[in-house]
């Protein structure tokens, strides 16, 4: 009897070892771009405008909790953006904290300060160009800020960060819509 011939066989991938093959490397790709992402000026500034429009809604609806006037200062020195409480003289920072002694620590009570509700840094390639606010001028100390009320009121007020590779952004603070809006601008605008 004739053998049978079986000639060379080649073994070739399923289909469903191509498709696992792909998405495996989908994967990995999309980590390595996220990663990279990171380290493109335009996404390091998009990310601080982005973050700060998050802190100014945070202040909104914080304000309206605590029933308290609040105010979101931005100090160039330290590079960082705090929520404080906000008193515009010491009489009502006294009544605050004879007000509160029992939700106070000892030390903090007879020092009379408080800590911030909320501090952000923000990246050392970034700058805080200009903060244009309707009504405050800059603290004590040389922190321009921006008001928060109980009554989810806040001054207009103009954002500009620049990264600097020259690339900016504008956030503008619409107080009596409650929202924050985000743009870039050419470099000739400013």
């Amino acid at each position: 009897m004739p053998k049978a011939y079986h000639g060379s066989y080649k073994r070739a991938f399923t289909f469903f070892e191509v498709i696992i093959i792909v998405t495996v490397i989908g994967f990995i790709m999309g980590m390595a771009l996220m990663n990279i992402e990171g380290l493109i000026p335009s996404s390091r500034l998009k990310q601080q405008s982005r973050q700060t429009a998050d802190l100014i809604e945070l202040s909104f609806s914080q304000a309206a909790i605590e029933g308290k006037d609040l105010a979101m200062y931005f100090d160039k020195e330290t590079r960082t953006i705090s929520l404080e409480y906000f008193f515009e003289d010491e009489e009502e920072e006294n009544f605050y904290f004879e007000e509160n002694a029992n939700d106070l620590d000892e030390e903090e009570y007879f020092s009379g300060e408080l800590e911030p509700l909320l501090v952000s840094d923000w990246d050392e390639s970034i700058s805080l160009e200009t903060l244009l606010v309707e009504t405050y001028n800059p603290d004590d100390e040389g922190r321009d800020f921006i008001i928060f009320t109980p009554l989810g009121t806040c001054d207009a007020a103009e954002i500009i960060w620049r990264e600097e590779s020259g690339i900016t952004q504008k956030l503008e603070l619409w107080p009596l819509l409650g929202k924050v809006t985000i743009e870039p601008i050419e470099d000739n605008a400013y």
